[in-house]
């Protein structure tokens, strides 16, 4: 049968969060920071045959919840009220899902499960002539695990293709980043910003063929596709 799949999808999502810098002397400063979230996801599915409009499957509700706490920690020395250097460490995560048009009977059932980032970065911020010149700079790598990727399955049942998303995948990030601002005039304002990434999947699941990877030029400073990055939760 030809079928149209009815998703009624319900999102609740909390979370409390704080973060504050703690000065040790008047050069040096610790960031600390942290959040935890809590995510349900809840889908009713109708499976119906398009040509005579009668269910296939039964109506059915999936629901999943997931609990993250993520967090920000890092270290600062002022070498003045206008020059700083930083180092910092950052996890944040994407909660888990489900497959919206579910081909099998375990698929209506079962999710996938979050993914996640550890991101390291050390930098500077810098400011001259009376703040008319603005530099900053900062290197960063961002570790991913359980990505969410669109794989190709067979169906252990039927021996079709299937085309899922599941949490197939690992990667790396690496980079620099420079910004400059400068106000040369009252009346003219200059900017520029260079970057320079390095991306590599660091693991992929050789059970599944991975489908939709995104090529490394759309990878975004996370590592991860732009699609994926829209919806992250993150503790940055």
């Amino acid at each position: 049968y030809d079928t149209r799949t009815i998703n009624d999808v319900d999102n609740e999502s909390y979370a409390a969060y704080g973060q504050g810098t703690f000065n040790l002397t008047d050069k040096i400063g610790i960031i600390l920071g942290g959040r935890v979230s809590h995510q349900t996801k809840s889908d009713l599915v109708d499976v119906l045959a398009t040509k005579y409009d009668f269910e296939l499957v039964p109506s059915t509700n999936r629901s999943n919840s997931w609990t993250t706490f993520t967090y920000r920690a890092g270290l600062q020395y002022k070498f003045s009220q206008d020059s700083m250097v930083y180092g910092s460490v950052a996890t944040g995560f994407r909660s888990g899902g489900f497959n919206g048009r579910p081909y099998s009977l375990g698929e209506f059932t079962s999710s996938y499960g979050p993914e996640d980032v550890t991101t390291y970065e050390i930098g500077e911020k810098s400011e001259f002539f009376e703040h008319r010149l603005r530099l900053n700079a900062a290197i960063f790598q961002s570790d991913y695990r359980n990505i969410q990727e669109t794989v190709n399955i067979t169906d252990p049942v039927s021996g079709q293709p299937l085309n899922v998303v599941q949490n197939a995948a690992g990667a790396r990030i690496r980079g620099v980043e420079l910004e400059m601002f400068a106000l040369p005039t009252e009346y003219l304002t200059l900017n520029l910003g260079m970057s320079y990434l390095e991306n590599k999947f660091t693991s992929l699941d050789e059970s599944e063929s991975v489908g939709q990877v995104a090529p490394e030029s759309k990878m975004d400073r996370d590592g991860r596709s732009e699609s994926a990055r829209a919806d992250a939760d993150s503790s940055r």
